[in-house]
């Protein structure tokens, strides 16, 4: 799952770094849908972990901070989505 998290994100890299129309057609047909796949990859990574956290029977202390972990790297994931991702040159 995490070579296939990478390799979106760098998918998503290309693709923005890459010259486009910016119409609303090329949006939803060839940006939104690799887009959208990242942030559930993302999600889903960050669950996974838990689950073999759990499934290695981990005490409980280290799988509450393995979630707060986790919930944090996915908020300051999302906030440099949202705030600090501009376009280049």
């Amino acid at each position: 799952m995490v070579l296939l998290l990478f390799s979106l994100y760098g998918l998503l890299y290309s693709q923005y770094y890459s010259e486009s129309d910016g119409t609303l057609s090329e949006f939803w047909i060839l940006r939104f849908p690799f887009a959208i796949h990242a942030g559930w990859i993302t999600a889903a990574t960050a669950l996974n972990s838990s689950v073999v956290a759990v499934w290695r029977n981990a005490p409980a202390d280290a799988q509450l901070a393995l979630g707060i972990v986790s919930l944090a790297v996915l908020h300051a994931v999302s906030v440099w989505v949202l705030f600090q991702l501009k376009k280049g040159p």
